[in-house]
């Protein structure tokens, strides 16, 4: 620790700038507040500081850098939290003396951040059981029978939820601009379960952007990854920091998950063994103040039943003759679930829901060449391939199959490829103008992306979001319009949904621009088989765009295999 202090006597005042090199956290682990030793492996702390005190309040700010960090429970191997480096740009901290405090932070960057996250007998999260008052002593609440959506809505009508208190205003706010994540690793085990369950995430990026804790503020949430080796995670929203439970509107997407690793679930729920298939999951879930609406879509294939669970205390499930009668020619089962309840209500649980309704079948289409090619590779589950809605990019699990397939050219010297590269003219028009729109409006608003992330949506209680959509406005739309719109819409988040959705329609998206977007894909997946196998070059070729209907997975990518 290297340091320079200079101190006012007239002012009463308190300055120094502080340089940290290769500073031992260990010791710091005592201060943590866990209901139990935590034991440190490695880390230490580097950075710049400057430090200010003064009769009202003192302060420290500067940027920072932790690698190597390592964090585990008293005789477990695996950590707790690790990373091989975390990148604080910007930090400020502020203690007032009438008690406030305030941190912000420009960007937090994580670089191959490892997670554990575990449910444990009881039901508790890792970070409660750690963190919270209580601990382990503190069981949930014995879970009730889930609600369908009419359910909830008549127990909320006989028993609505009290109104919120007025709050008082906050000690501690919080003001984080960005939250990089960059190749993490996270491990999600429900022991509550039995057997248990143990999900893995990897290679999962993504940002969280404009993190605060002030009431009715919202952070934008992107990330994706592969899930259980051949599947694919997409999480994307916004939720209030608040209370994260009360208020979001979140998306996820899972793609080709292997349905044998949900199988306790099926023994718990259902009292039966999953052997095999294929599962594809969309959750969409919305919360105001508490009261949930969810949308669950759940696409299984090719679903292979075992033996009954003996001794099952639970409710059993008639699956055998939901397969016979819900499963259509292609072997695919398609259901949607709606919920609706209060998360606050000690009787509300969505765990059991995915079981009470089955409403809609429809059919899978799979192209004929990407059977061919599954059949050649001895591939499980869809091999189809899928573009993002108004984006020029697929899925690591997708991007995972193109070196597959330009594998299998190699072997097959004789074999041809075209690659014809597609677009739904409804949907992928929305999407690219709002794509073109969000893009704007976060490079005005000073957010920076990573090249390949997702794209978050703005959230629109940010008022550096609100000042990019209106400079925004002013550049594509004009200054006269964007004054109009100003004086005639009130100062709320309406008005700011109102001139996203004008810059939206603004950016009008002709059919030439499609045919390219279509192209761009074609191109893509053709750099993706070439980047393993540069050879492949004549034998990969593209195709005409052309315009198809959207699948529930995505934009079809259409081949036709060839000769030479």
């Amino acid at each position: 620790i290297t340091s320079r202090w200079l101190f006012g006597a007239a002012s009463n005042a308190l300055s120094g700038d502080i340089q940290l090199e290769q500073l031992p956290l260990i010791p710091l682990m005592t201060f943590l507040p866990s209901n139990k030793p935590l034991e440190m492996q490695s880390g230490t702390l580097n950075g710049v500081l400057q430090f200010a005190l003064d009769p009202a309040a003192w302060s420290i700010k500067g940027d920072l850098l932790v690698p190597e960090l390592f964090v585990r429970e008293p005789k477990v191997t695996t950590p707790l939290l690790a990373w091989k480096e975390a990148k604080v740009e910007q930090l400020q901290f502020k203690k007032f003396n009438d008690g406030r405090s305030h941190l912000s932070v420009h960007e937090l960057a994580l670089l191959q951040p490892e997670i554990q996250y575990e449910v444990n007998e009881k039901g508790l999260s890792i970070f409660r059981r750690l963190f919270m008052k209580g601990g382990d002593s503190e069981a949930p609440a014995t879970e009730a029978p889930a609600k369908t959506e009419e359910q909830g809505k008549a127990s909320e009508e006989k028993n609505p939820s009290p109104s919120p208190a007025a709050k008082e205003p906050r000690l501690f706010t919080l003001d984080l601009r960005s939250v990089q994540l960059r190749d993490a690793n996270l491990v999600f085990t429900d022991l509550a379960i039995k057997p248990k369950v143990q999900v893995a995430i990897r290679k999962l990026k993504g940002s969280l952007l404009g993190i605060s804790n002030e009431p009715g503020h919202f952070a934008s949430v992107a990330l994706d990854g592969l899930v259980a080796g051949t599947g694919s995670m997409r999480a994307t929203g916004q939720m209030a920091f608040d209370d994260p439970r009360l208020n979001h509107d979140m998306q996820l997407q899972f793609r080709n998950l292997p349905l044998s690793d949900s199988n306790p679930y099926f023994m718990a729920f259902a009292g039966r063994h999953i052997l095999g298939g294929r599962l594809d999951l969309t959750l969409n879930y919305k919360s105001v103040e508490g009261q949930l609406q969810g949308q669950n879509r759940f696409v299984i294939k090719k679903i292979e039943l075992g033996e009954e669970v003996p001794e099952f205390t639970g409710k059993r499930l008639p699956l055998g003759l939901a397969v016979a009668l819900l499963e259509d020619s292609d072997d695919v089962i398609d259901v949607k679930i709606d919920i609706a309840g209060n998360v606050n209500s000690p009787e509300f649980s969505a765990a059991g829901l995915v079981w009470q309704a089955v409403r809609t079948v429809l059919t899978n289409v799979v192209t004929a060449p990407f059977r061919a090619l599954a059949s050649l590779l001895g591939m499980k589950g869809d091999p189809a391939i899928y573009a993002i809605a108004g984006e020029a990019a697929f899925l690591p699990a997708d991007q995972e199959r193109f070196t597959q397939f330009s594998d299998l050219l190699v072997k097959r010297p004789h074999a041809t490829m075209e690659l014809i590269g597609t677009y739904d003219s409804d949907l992928d028009r929305q999407e690219l103008a709002r794509a073109r729109a969000d893009r704007a409006i976060l490079a005005v608003s000073g957010f920076k992306l990573e090249a390949n992330a997702p794209l978050p949506m703005p959230s629109l209680s940010d008022k550096r979001i609100q000042a990019g959509i209106k400079s925004a406005y002013a550049a594509e739309i004009g200054r006269i319009k964007l004054t109009q719109r100003i004086l005639t819409l009130p100062d709320n988040v309406e008005r700011y949904q109102q001139l996203r959705q004008e810059l939206i329609s603004h950016f009008a998206v002709n059919d030439a621009q499609l045919q390219a977007l279509g192209d761009a894909r074609a191109r893509v997946a053709q750099e993706a088989m070439l980047r393993s196998n540069p050879a492949l070059g004549e034998r990969i070729r593209l195709g005409t765009p052309k315009a198809v209907t959207a699948d529930r997975e995505g934009i079809p990518l259409e081949i036709a295999l060839g000769s030479k």
